[in-house]
Order: structure tokens, then C-alpha cells, then sequence
């Protein structure tokens, strides 16, 4: 991911984060002072490592990678810079029994959104995945992989970043593809 920090408050946290551990959450604003009030922020948000960060002109483009799902605790003073208490949200679980059926799907959603050309990469992802020991570790990384390359909004991408398990994560990531596929039907072609 990559972000583009201009305001005050946030460049003075990135120069925090270049002394530390480089490590920062980040949420979605679910409403924002354009409405009148503050922000309203989402309490789910994600764990972001910094791996490259440039600077120009008071400017800084930020590059980092999500590591976890975080759920907000309660939110802290904003001065000079949002923060507040978080926890890592527990890892999204699997069913023993269902890891195959997962797969199939994520594959098959891979193949709707049109990044994975062929029927034999797909099935070489679930063979090999079916051979790695933590299969559980794998489907979560597939899942979250797949959920990268979703056309979808933000609200949607909440919506994964809530799922309790896996199952009902896979659900939703399919439903939200159908929903994509309908709505892209009817519309005109530029």
C-alpha cells in the first residue's frame, strides 16, 4: 500500500515511526467532518510495517504492507497525532474439513476477477497449498491475497476485515465478486 502524507499531524507522526519500530494502524474514516462534527473512525482497522518511506518538499510518500487485523480499544488524545489503544484481532480460523472447499472458492474468485489465466495455475495453488504443513497459515494469506485484488470499496473491505472466520470471510468475498459481476453487466461500455 501506499499513502501520500501531507498533513501537519501525520508528518509528525512519520517522523515518530522512522525512530521506532516503523510499525503504525490504520482505519477508515466512516464519516467524515465534511458532515459536520469529527471524524468518525472505524474501530477495525489494519497493522501497516513501513518498508520505505520518501520524502519531498514537506511532503511523504509512505510504502507499507498490512501484517494484521487490529480492533481499536478506545481512542487517545489526537495532539499531535490520532492515536489509541489497540489489540490484534485473533487469527481467522479454519474447519479441518472445509480447507478444500475454501480453496476451490478463493481460486475460483481469483479466475472471476481475471488474474489468474489458466485452469492449471489454479489448481497447481490448490495442490500445493494442500502440501504446505500449516495449510491454515496459507488459506489465511490466499484469502487476504485474493480479498487485495477485489474490486471493491472500502465499506466492503470492512466488511473482510471483520470476518470472525474464515468461512463466512470466503463467503462474503464471493458474494461481494457476484455483486461486482451484476452490477458491471448493465453497464455501458466507455
Amino acid at each position: 500500500m501506499s499513502l501520500h502524507v501531507f498533513e501537519e499531524r501525520y508528518v509528525r507522526m512519520c517522523a515518530v515511526l522512522e525512530d521506532s519500530d516503523g510499525v503504525f494502524a490504520s482505519v477508515l474514516i466512516e464519516r467524515g467532518s465534511e458532515v459536520g462534527g469529527n471524524d468518525k473512525r472505524s474501530d477495525v482497522g489494519v497493522l501497516i510495517q513501513i518498508d520505505d518511506l520518501y520524502k519531498d518538499d514537506g511532503r511523504i510518500l509512505l510504502i507499507g504492507h498490512a501484517e494484521d487485523v487490529i480492533t481499536v480499544i478506545d481512542w487517545l488524545d489526537d495532539d499531535p497525532y490520532p492515536q489509541a489503544r489497540c489489540r490484534r484481532s485473533p487469527q481467522i480460523q479454519c474447519d479441518e474439513d472445509q480447507r478444500d472447499a475454501h480453496f476451490e472458492t478463493l481460486v475460483d474468485v481469483l479466475r472471476r476477477i481475471g488474474n489468474t489465466p489458466s485452469r492449471e495455475l489454479c489448481d497447481l495453488i490448490v495442490t500445493l497449498a494442500k502440501e504446505v504443513g500449516d495449510t491454515d497459515l496459507l488459506l489465511r494469506e490466499a484469502f487476504w491475497a485474493t480479498a487485495r485484488l477485489l474490486p471493491a470499496g472500502a465499506q466492503d473491505r470492512r466488511t473482510l476485515l471483520q470476518s470472525g472466520d474464515i468461512s463466512s470471510g470466503i463467503r462474503s468475498l464471493a458474494e461481494m465478486m457476484t455483486h461486482y459481476e451484476e452490477l458491471t453487466k448493465f453497464q455501458k461500455p466507455l
